[in-house]
């Protein structure tokens, strides 16, 4: 019997940010501007949107000192609010069961902004209002998954649903239910879209290479 005790593998990383992505004629793109740890794979995101954002505020000609600090802004923002995300990973769970989640609730910086909002969170859930206003790619519905996904419950509903009867929301509840069921049985498997997609019934699960 192979012995299930390995040591773990430390990779090094240099985790943080350019205070300016553009200088003069010079701009990082991507993860030449800002690494965050690959928990959420946000590499291409950062290229992608660095592309996009330098397209907007590209100079025609000149050195166009507004343009070139809204960039590096917007960049800032971008990457930050990654990071924020990311640490929510760790702060929001319940585990404190072995040291690694006893060091998330004790060592673990979290950014001011985020320290304010958890507070929040433990009463209602994200809304758009209450997550990082800045664009970051990660939208209400994410925080939201991620909290109840880690265990998080807040302690009180929405006040608007104090406004509702229960048989309203269990319709709703009743009307997802029956749309789950109608998709799962009308929708292909993940082999049969693949295969007609690239017109190759004879694959088989076994022997894709």
């Amino acid at each position: 019997k192979r012995s299930m005790d390995r040591n773990a593998l430390h990779i090094k990383m240099r985790v943080g940010r350019n205070r300016n992505s553009w200088v003069k004629n010079c701009v990082s793109i991507g993860l030449a501007s800002g690494f965050v740890e690959p928990l959420e794979s946000t590499g291409i995101f950062f290229i992608q949107h660095a592309i996009e954002q330098l397209v907007t505020y590209f100079p025609r000609g000149r050195n166009d000192e507004f343009s070139i600090k809204s960039y590096n802004q917007t960049v800032a923002d971008l990457i930050d609010g990654v990071r924020e995300f990311l640490t929510l990973h760790y702060v929001a769970g319940t585990r404190s069961d072995n040291p690694f989640w006893k060091s998330t609730k004790n060592d673990l910086f979290i950014p001011e902004g985020l320290k304010e909002r958890l507070d929040l969170w433990k009463v209602r859930l994200p809304s758009k209002r209450t997550i990082k206003s800045t664009y970051h790619g990660f939208p209400q519905y994410s925080y939201c998954s991620m909290l109840l996904g880690l265990g998080h419950r807040p302690a009180q509903n929405s006040p608007i649903l104090d406004h509702m009867g229960d048989a309203a929301a269990l319709q709703v509840f009743d009307r997802i239910r029956a749309k789950s069921e109608q998709l799962k049985r009308s929708l292909p498997s993940h082999y049969e879209y693949l295969a007609a997609k690239y017109g190759r019934p004879e694959i088989s699960i076994g022997t894709a290479g």
